[in-house]
């Protein structure tokens, strides 16, 4: 059996805890007091406490299942694979692919609930988060189906253990950091959402557009949908054509996926991209724990007084 830990009164794999958290805040607190020792101008105990966001590009790879289907799910993951990419899913639904990919611990997981009218999971918030409890057990992290939210829905996931989310998409924006949420809830915005990128660069797909933030300091979570790489999908009115065939019962990729240039040729170029710079991919929970490190380390970051509603570390500590 893996170790391990506790995370908002929720057990979770001991592996997903970021190594090294302790010296981590004290290397952050050091460097905190040595600049207001020292009347330090330019190095702030901001920039002190947020030097692992600000040394330079953090990548991390999610994904929203939204009801892909398995086949599309299987080419998804077998592109992850090649690159050997940590991934993070946010699920809707059971999939053996993808429950495999979580046991082999190649995935991590977290919720993706509907909270819109005429959803499967639920037709009220409560009915809802015991859907994802139901089929996902454990899990702290959530991204809202489009993106919905809120401040009751927000208010009974933090009650449900949820310590982070990934719900704001960004116009591919550089210098990202987390954000206290009002609930407790750590905000990891993502910086590189594909059906935006559609809406922005559908006539060509050019990551040209993108390339003046892409290496930036700060996070850049990227986020894909396995259903638009299995298809290859170029573009989201090219979605909508296709989508009773995708998502019907005996689906097959036969006739479904695109041979020109699309979503599965943009994630290749921009993995490739990132990788031919050194860069690697994080794992998710990885930068949540290092984010806790980093709201623990100032005092000027988030009120002490209000540190009560964020997560407690691995320790058991609160930020």
């Amino acid at each position: 059996m893996p170790r391990e830990g506790v995370r908002a009164g929720m057990r979770v794999p001991h592996q997903a805890l970021i190594r090294g958290w302790p010296s981590c805040v004290r290397r952050l607190q050091k460097q905190v007091r040595t600049d207001r020792r020292s009347g330090a101008t330019r190095v702030t105990p901001f920039s002190s406490a947020w030097a692992a966001f600000l040394d330079g590009p953090l990548f991390v790879f999610t994904a929203d299942q939204d009801w892909a289907p398995e086949w599309a799910v299987e080419v998804f993951l077998s592109e992850l694979r090649r690159y050997h990419i940590p991934l993070h899913v946010f699920r809707t639904n059971p999939s053996l692919a993808f429950d495999q990919a979580v046991k082999a611990g190649e995935a991590e997981q977290g919720w993706h609930p509907n909270f819109l009218p005429g959803s499967s999971h639920g037709a009220a918030v409560s009915e809802v988060i015991r859907y994802c409890q139901r089929n996902f057990p454990g899990a702290s992290t959530v991204r809202s189906h489009c993106f919905a939210e809120d401040t009751f829905s927000w208010r009974e996931l933090r009650s449900a253990g949820i310590i982070a989310d990934s719900q704001l998409g960004t116009l591919f924006q550089g210098y990202l950091l987390p954000v206290a949420h009002w609930t407790g809830i750590i905000r990891f915005p993502v910086y590189f959402e594909d059906d935006i990128f559609f809406e922005i660069q559908e006539s060509n797909l050019n990551l040209e557009t993108i390339m003046p933030t892409l290496f930036t300091p700060g996070m850049k979570i990227l986020n894909f949908h396995p259903t638009f790489v299995g298809c290859n999908t170029p573009s989201r009115s090219h979605h909508e054509r296709l989508k009773a065939r995708i998502f019907s019962a005996d689906s097959t990729a036969d006739g479904l996926t695109w041979g020109g240039r699309g979503a599965l040729s943009v994630l290749r170029e921009l993995v490739e991209r990132i990788l031919s710079r050194g860069y690697r991919f994080h794992r998710f929970h990885s930068i949540v724990d290092l984010a806790l490190a980093s709201f623990r380390a100032a005092d000027d970051v988030v009120s002490p007084s209000l540190r009560r509603s964020l997560p407690v570390d691995p320790s058991g500590h609160v930020p």
